[in-house]
């Protein structure tokens, strides 16, 4: 399984950005290297984050989402 640490901070961006559906122009060599990981897919219109990408995602951001939560007024 691919973890975080296995990507370079240029691959990581570009996940969020694919995931956040954010992604306007992403390079073939980038498509290639995250598909190549089992990030993202073809999907109907470009490329998509797999299911192992999505997990991958989540898993990195929840902690940071729970404390945003935490912080806010009335939690």
């Amino acid at each position: 399984m691919v973890t975080r640490k296995d990507l370079t901070d240029d691959e990581w961006d570009w996940l969020l950005r694919i995931y956040q559906h954010r992604a306007a122009m992403l390079t073939v060599s980038m498509d290639k290297r995250l598909a190549k990981l089992g990030l993202v897919e073809g999907k109907l219109g470009g490329t998509g984050v797999s299911a192992a990408g999505k997990k991958l995602v989540e898993t990195e951001l929840a902690p940071i989402i729970a404390a945003r939560r935490r912080r806010e007024p009335g939690h």
